[in-house]
């Protein structure tokens, strides 16, 4: 049987000491200059925790032999949930996008937006991410605001990350709107810290992302 293991959060969504590796990652991935370790009891891991993290001992729980092909059986590699996941759609031939965010366990969908006209994918993928975060952090939302939010876009994560949409979306009449929503979007970013954990959906291991919209 798998030795239990504790993990300390010094830099994190919530700094802590963590029984599960999935919460003690719900904490950190995501999270820039994250800052934890791994330790073999409770004891070490609170000791550990009480000093700063340059200071503390080196993890002391021992790496685990795993077959060479993961599977979701173990549970560290599962989605957490409750948590949201988004997604976008574009159609290439008429420049037609939409986003939603969905509920991960369920499918439930929680928000939806678009059409909207002339512009990316990408552009989507972003505009989901930022809605969520906004969503969650609004007055009256509080028990919302630690909620992770999956992403399967590695390019929209960066947007968020570096508070900035990168896009190369040709400027039209038709998407003025959008890029209006863009910059109010940026804007939000750079005004606004939150707690959401705002992580990569990992598609290898589980499939679509539930707020796919199925049209591959």
């Amino acid at each position: 049987m798998q030795k239990k293991k504790y993990y300390v959060v010094w830099r994190g969504v919530t700094p802590g000491v963590y029984e599960t590796w999935a919460e003690c990652r719900a904490q950190v991935e995501g999270f820039q200059g994250a800052q934890y370790r791994g330790y073999g009891d409770r004891d070490t891991a609170e000791k550990a925790f009480a000093l700063p993290y340059e200071s503390a001992p080196q993890s002391t729980t021992k790496p685990v032999k795993r077959a060479a092909r993961r599977t979701v059986k173990d549970a560290d590699d599962l989605p957490i949930t409750p948590s949201v996941a988004v997604d976008a759609a574009c159609n290439m031939r008429t420049g037609k996008m939409e986003y939603r965010g969905v509920d991960t366990a369920t499918g439930r969908v929680v928000f939806a937006r678009g059409p909207y006209a002339a512009t990316t994918n990408n552009v989507g993928e972003f505009l989901a991410l930022v809605f969520a975060i906004a969503l969650f952090n609004r007055p009256g939302n509080e028990a919302f605001a630690t909620m992770p939010i999956y992403s399967d876009s590695i390019t929209a994560l960066a947007w968020v990350r570096n508070r900035c949409a990168n896009t190369k979306m040709e400027s039209k009449p038709e998407n003025a709107a959008l890029r209006d929503q863009i910059a109010r979007a940026e804007g939000w970013l750079r005004q606004h810290t939150w707690k959401n954990p705002v992580l990569k959906w990992r598609t290898e291991l589980w499939g679509e992302i539930p707020a796919d919209y199925g049209r591959k």
